[in-house]
C-alpha cells in the first residue's frame, strides 16, 4: 500500500470557508488534492483549488499536517494512507471560472461528486466534515489565528522493538 500525498487549502472569505460539498451535503472537505511528481505542494494546491472551484488562489503559510487511514478513522474518502498538508490560501480573483471546474469523487461511491460552496464559519460545528479530527483547531484558528497542534495522526497502533524495547506508534 502507498501513501497519497495531497495539498489542501484553508481559504477563509467574508466570514466564509470554501469548502467541497460532496452530493447534496452528505459531507464536506477542503479543496486540494493529490501532489504530482513535478509539483511542490504549495504548486499542487493551487492547481487543485482552481480545477475544482474555479478560484485563483495564492498560498500564505503552511497550517498542519493530517495524516490518516481512512479505514482506521471511518473517513469517508478512500481506504488509503494518506498525509494531507494544510495551507492558508486566500482568493487573488473573486471570479470564478464555472467553465473549468472539475468536480472531485468520492473514492468509495462513483455517484457523489463535489461542488464548491461557501460555508459560513458558524455552520463548521454542525456540517459533516472531513477530516473531523481537526474541526476544533480549525475553529480555534478562525478566532484567535493560532493552529495547534501542527501534526494531527489517525492510524492504527503499531508495535516495534528495537534495542529490546516495545513502543507503540499509532492508534490516536
Amino acid at each position: 500500500m502507498g501513501i497519497r500525498l495531497s495539498s489542501r487549502a484553508i481559504i477563509i472569505h467574508n466570514s466564509q470557508i470554501l469548502l467541497n460539498q460532496m452530493g447534496d451535503g452528505i459531507y464536506f472537505n477542503f479543496p486540494g488534492g493529490q501532489i504530482e511528481e513535478t509539483e511542490t505542494a504549495p504548486e499542487a494546491v493551487v492547481r487543485e483549488v482552481f480545477e475544482e472551484t474555479g478560484y485563483f488562489i495564492a498560498v500564505e503559510d503552511y497550517i498542519c499536517t493530517f495524516e490518516y487511514e481512512s479505514n482506521h478513522c471511518n473517513h469517508y474518502e478512500g481506504g488509503e494512507h494518506r498525509i494531507n498538508i494544510f495551507f492558508k490560501c486566500k482568493l487573488t480573483s473573486e471570479i470564478q471560472n464555472y467553465l473549468l471546474i472539475q468536480p472531485d469523487g468520492d473514492p468509495n461511491d462513483s455517484t457523489l461528486k463535489s461542488k464548491p460552496k461557501w460555508i459560513s464559519l458558524s455552520e463548521l460545528k454542525t456540517i459533516p466534515f472531513v477530516p473531523s479530527a481537526i474541526r476544533e483547531s480549525l475553529i480555534k484558528y478562525i478566532n484567535t489565528g493560532i493552529f495547534e497542534p501542527k501534526y494531527f495522526e489517525c492510524t492504527k497502533p503499531r508495535t516495534v522493538t528495537r534495542n529490546g524495547k516495545t513502543h507503540t506508534y499509532g492508534g490516536s
